[in-house]
């Protein structure tokens, strides 16, 4: 059965132009759509023959969507990068920056301009971090901004909202996580190494991680590319990446782990590290990863299958080693075109389910979803057992970037209309199937209770449990990420429960999830502060 509806889809096309902007209503008449539900309309902002597409959304607590784009011509050199800021229902939030768009800063070097913004986290208050590489022909080196919430350069941040990072080598490839006491972790290429790079949060660096605030690893003699940077609660770094092993013609996952202090962890894998052949070990490229509420690590991305690209994804056990459990020994192979597909990101459902999502490519590239249970296997329930293809454009789409947002599903990508001859934002909002509210593991009939809802400051939870269970309760945001733990594997009797809910004190105003956690399932129930 189809298991996802598709909501509303709008197409964010945006000429940038002192960051005014003119909207335009169409009607839209796509065949094909392979989700088997209506296509409202989309929404256009003419961007004048530039090509645009997304590096990196994320959702705010409140909902809003922040976008992290570029904007370049045909000869891709005059290239421009871009912060949007959409409200919950997709139009432009007017008091972000100027008209909800905020024009990053430009640096040139004679005619070509590194400008490579790469990374976009959010701080415990809402500041947007954005990370990446800026540079001359010969050495790149590294930028941070930091913005307020109303899209203005924080002069309480470095200088004046910048700092950048110069090294002896050239550093790219940048990707960025905020730790829980709101430091950046910045995560980069340099010299065929991995650099990891720990900031204050007012944005110097942190010289009390590794040697003066950087920790320089290796795991083969050539290039080694972050993917991404996840965090522990314990506050241990696992930065997911990929290893050439022979002059980039073979490719593996790649996993570091680190302590606080910035040393390997060596609990972890072989001394702090590990590397994960998947495929026919050639063209490896992991894009994507998460933590599970019980520690075990997912790496998604694609590898080389029989005769092309295939979507590929790993799960570890919390000390580094292959889940046994999970797919194929550990692993998963799923092809859906047999012209290459390529995966780029990934989140997990409140239910445990894993959404994957790439591009596979045919006459050229178009959008791909696949389900997989938690044991790693197809979800048959999903799509055309367990992928769905929506068609948009005979002239192709991508999608760059995933989230949840108040129990729904976006996609943010770009995608080529027949009428324009340069890519175009885009953005698709699903509504998901997730169960929320039952937390009766076994006959899933119970209902959970939490009242008042929404919360001001303190709320109570009610459940039933119909057998025993190791029982963890977590408030987490749309996202996933855990922003309070009630209870950690609490064994608890078959029976009626009350959990009283304390929110924290500097929790923003928006949508929450109350996550509850056992051996046979996850559950949620949403709440409202």
């Amino acid at each position: 059965m189809q298991s996802i509806r598709l909501l509303t889809i709008f197409l964010l096309v945006f000429f940038i132009n002192h960051l005014s902007a003119q909207w335009e209503w169409q009607n839209a008449a796509f065949s094909n759509l392979d989700l088997g539900y209506e296509l409202n309309g989309f929404i256009t902002l003419d961007n004048q023959e530039k090509g645009d597409g997304v590096i990196q959304m994320i959702v705010q607590p409140d909902g809003k969507t922040l976008i992290l784009g570029y904007s370049s011509d045909t000869s891709n050199i005059n290239q421009e990068h871009v912060l949007i800021r959409l409200n919950t229902d997709g139009n432009l939030d007017t008091s972000f920056g100027e008209a909800g768009m905020v024009k990053l800063p430009q640096y040139y070097h004679a005619a070509h301009m590194y400008d490579g913004y790469q990374g976009l986290a959010l701080q415990s208050d809402n500041k947007i971090v954005i990370v990446g590489e800026m540079g001359e022909w010969q050495q790149t080196d590294g930028i941070i901004l930091r913005y307020t919430t109303n899209g203005l350069l924080d002069p309480s941040f470095g200088n004046e909202g910048i700092t950048t990072l110069i090294t002896e080598n050239s550093i790219s490839n940048f990707k960025v996580g905020i730790q829980a006491n709101d430091k950046i972790i910045v995560a980069a290429s340099t010299n065929s190494d991995l650099i990891l790079i720990r900031f204050e949060k007012d944005g110097f660096v942190d010289t009390t991680f590794g040697e003066e605030g950087k920790v320089i690893i290796g795991f083969s003699e050539k290039e080694e590319t972050p993917a991404k940077i996840l965090l522990q609660k314990d506050q241990k770094i696992i930065v997911i990446g990929r290893t050439n092993i022979y002059a980039g013609q073979k490719g593996e996952f790649a996993l570091a782990r680190f302590l606080p202090t910035g040393d390997l962890d060596e609990a972890f894998g072989q001394e702090g590290k590990v590397t994960t052949v998947i495929g026919y070990g050639e063209e490896a490229y992991p894009a994507d990863g998460a933590l599970q509420a019980d520690g075990k690590i997912i790496v998604m991305g694609s590898a080389m299958g029989q005769y092309q690209p295939d979507y590929a994804m790993v799960r570890y056990l919390p000390n580094g080693q292959l889940d046994n459990t999970f797919g194929n020994r550990g692993k998963t192979i799923t092809n859906v075109s047999p012209y290459g597909d390529r995966g780029s990101a990934m989140l997990l459902q409140p239910d445990g389910k894993i959404l994957v999502v790439g591009n596979s490519q045919e006459w050229s590239s178009h959008i791909t979803l696949i389900r997989y249970n938690t044991n790693g296997k197809l979800d048959y329930d999903f799509g055309d057992r367990g992928k769905q293809r929506p068609y948009l454009s005979l002239h192709g789409s991508r999608v760059a970037s995933i989230a949840l947002q108040d129990n729904k599903v976006i996609l943010a990508g770009n995608l080529r209309l027949e009428s324009r001859p340069n890519s175009d934002f885009l953005l698709i909002r699903f509504l998901s199937d997730f169960r929320v509210g039952t937390v009766n593991f076994q006959t899933k009939t119970n209902n959970a209770l939490v009242y008042p809802n929404p919360i001001q400051t303190e709320a109570t939870l009610e459940y039933t449990l119909e057998t025993p269970e190791n029982l963890t309760i977590e408030l987490t945001d749309l996202t996933g990420r855990i922003l309070k733990t009630y209870l950690q594997k609490e064994p608890q009797k078959a029976g009626d429960y009350q959990q009283e809910i304390d929110l924290p004190n500097d929790l923003p105003k928006g949508f929450y999830y109350i996550r509850l956690v056992a051996e046979n399932g996850h559950h949620v129930v949403k709440v409202v502060k």
